[in-house]
């Protein structure tokens, strides 16, 4: 969990990096969009794990695991899920591309 705390915690400030520099606005939603899905993914991992190490009582009402389980869901659903936001950033990487293939044959001459 740790590990996925400290790269979250260095995407998000890579992220507010690219947001100081005027000079690399461009990139900025990229960056924005690639930190939040990071972090999406391990608030969701890191809350699962708390309840799996609370064990059965993590998941009751008198304990926080079960608060931040739902905090994660709901954010997700708030903000956009991980796999939403991977595809988003694919599709501006790559979407000029892709576009293509679905209209026309390529073919190799």
């Amino acid at each position: 969990m740790m590990v996925n705390i400290e790269a979250t915690r260095s995407a998000i400030y890579g992220a507010a990096c690219v947001a100081a520099n005027p000079a690399l606005a461009a990139d900025f939603l990229l960056e924005a969009a690639a930190a939040k899905a990071l972090a999406s993914d391990t608030f969701f991992h890191c809350a699962g794990e708390a309840i799996q190490l609370h064990g059965g009582v993590g998941f009751t009402w008198e304990y926080d695991p079960q608060l931040y389980f739902k905090r994660a869901q709901a954010g997700a659903h708030w903000l956009g899920s991980a796999d939403a936001l991977r595809e988003r950033i694919a599709d501006s990487l790559l979407g000029p591309a892709m576009r293509m293939i679905g209209k026309r044959p390529i073919h190799a001459n």
